[in-house]
């Protein structure tokens, strides 16, 4: 397979993931509108929460159709070098990171991830506790892992803070409760868990601590809602250097099913009492369809 075959295969992988994505996303916002709004101000902290609405409903709206005409080589140039003004698709590729980082982690990770152990206060604190730990399992090998997570199993319930501080005495404190908290958790997770943390780039890893903030039922939902069931297609993987002209039109069964949702109000078990939220509802309605000119 030459460079530009691998180009469009990559390309294809990665243009139908972030459809699936959009298509995720929707039945998220029509099942828990808040949610999808709190994951919003994840992605994009930055963007003021009154633009929420409108960025929401042009990503819904406008990027199917762009993705359904982009060709291989744009894809990845866009990709690698998003617009300014590309607001909506930004705020996709930021989703797709989400979708990454959850895919990355179990349940069980995640729950003990959010047990209450992170430091409280601001931010930075939290930042460089986070970092800290990352720090700790780039450190530990797998056999220091193995050794420690036996350790704390033989331990009681009441010593295991003085055991763990027996094996790594320069520890703060404050961090004890949220090691033995992963230390503990099965082997093969927490071997997992170790190559996870280990990888993750500084954004990601700041991504990971907003999560974190998260109430743990509340994050399990989201999981369910955008992380597949499979490894999706990263986006640094796609991110290739080759060229590919071919135009690729690989989104009829995807247009299919976005126009049969959009021709048809779908029907809530819910409706928000708050304002905003029936607000983020008419918008998925309006916005989460192709123009008929272009469909």
């Amino acid at each position: 397979m030459n460079g530009s075959q691998v180009l469009n295969s990559n390309a294809m992988n990665l243009n139908e993931a972030l459809h699936s994505l959009l298509l995720k996303l929707h039945s998220l916002g029509e099942q828990h509108p808040q949610l999808l709004l709190y994951l919003t101000s994840i992605a994009q902290p930055n963007l003021p929460q009154h633009l929420f609405f409108n960025v929401i409903g042009e990503m819904f709206k406008n990027i199917p159709l762009f993705l359904s005409q982009v060709t291989p080589q744009q894809l990845v140039d866009i990709i690698k070098e998003p617009p300014q003004e590309a607001v909506a698709l930004t705020l996709l590729l930021e989703f797709r990171s989400i979708q990454d980082l959850l895919h990355g982690m179990s349940r069980l990770q995640l729950l003990q991830l959010t047990n209450g152990s992170l430091p409280p206060g601001h931010r930075e604190i939290q930042e460089t506790f986070l970092k800290k730990v990352q720090e700790l399992f780039q450190n530990w090998s797998s056999s220091t892992l193995r050794s420690y997570h036996q350790a704390l199993a033989d331990a009681s319930l009441h010593l295991e803070r003085s055991t763990l501080l027996r094996l790594e005495p320069q520890l703060p404190w404050e961090m004890l409760q949220f090691l033995i908290d992963l230390l503990k958790l099965p082997l093969e997770e927490l071997l997992q868990l170790q190559l996870f943390l280990s990888q993750l780039e500084p954004h990601h890893l700041s991504l990971l601590l907003s999560l974190l903030q998260i109430e743990n039922s509340a994050l399990i939902i989201i999981k369910n809602a955008i992380a597949p069931s499979s490894p999706p297609t990263s986006l640094a993987s796609s991110i290739i250097d080759a060229d590919g002209t071919d135009n690729m039109n690989v989104f009829n069964d995807h247009n299919d099913t976005l126009q049969e949702m959009t021709t048809s109000t779908p029907s809530r078990k819910r409706k928000a009492s708050d304002g905003s939220l029936n607000q983020l509802e008419d918008e998925l309605d309006k916005n989460f369809s192709y123009d008929e000119r272009n469909a």
